[in-house]
């Protein structure tokens, strides 16, 4: 958790959106976009700030445990890629998320499309690739951070450096451990087309090992 202040004591919640987006983006605001307040109140005063992948219900207990009434989340809060909630107004699950997050005052606010693309800076890359250290192999003809060369391993010493690196206790893999790995894709979320068939065709044209 973390928390932000200026000179007049706390900051309200549009007043930290408008900071990030300044550091991220220059202050440069998309006209449509998911990014936006799922739930809660843009002139809340902050109280703490908790950051996260996405805000399950576990989250909202944990904000809750911290102090703190402010969410910053990647992904949607609700059913849908735009956090639509008109059709599941009726739905046990939303009804139950949305009372707790009301009676403990807590807003949720999207941050998805500037992080990828509110910059020539890819943040969601960025921190995968700081993470696994893997900047050195990044393939310097390609258009985005997609395609690696790395030493050669295995698809499961791959696997198991992925665990230790990212702090996972398992892993799925498709295909066989002992295949030789060299160049490697990686596609977070959706993918590079959104998951359309456009992915498969990449894979298939880059001649990637692993993906």
């Amino acid at each position: 958790m973390s928390e932000i202040t200026n000179a007049n004591g706390k900051l309200k919640v549009q007043e930290v959106i408008d900071k990030i987006l300044l550091d991220m983006c220059g202050g440069a605001r998309f006209e449509q976009t998911c990014d936006i307040i799922a739930a809660g109140n843009p002139e809340n005063l902050v109280t703490g700030i908790v950051t996260t992948f996405m805000p399950t219900f576990d989250v909202l207990q944990e904000a809750v445990r911290l102090g703190a009434n402010f969410i910053i989340s990647h992904e949607p809060t609700w059913f849908t890629g735009n956090d639509a909630t008109d059709w599941c107004q009726e739905d046990s699950v939303y009804q139950a998320k949305r009372r707790y997050l009301e009676r403990h005052g807590i807003t949720i606010w999207r941050l998805h499309d500037h992080m990828h693309m509110g910059s020539d800076t890819d943040y969601i890359y960025k921190g995968l690739l700081d993470e696994l250290g893997w900047h050195q192999y990044l393939q310097p003809d390609e258009e985005c951070p997609w395609v690696y060369e790395i030493p050669e391993t295995t698809v499961g010493g791959l696997a198991e450096f992925f665990k230790k690196k990212l702090e996972m206790d398992t892993i799925q893999i498709i295909g066989a451990p002992e295949m030789k790995v060299k160049r490697v894709g990686i596609l977070v979320g959706g993918g590079r087309a959104g998951g359309s068939g456009k992915d498969y065709e990449w894979i298939k044209e880059d001649f990637s090992d692993g993906l």
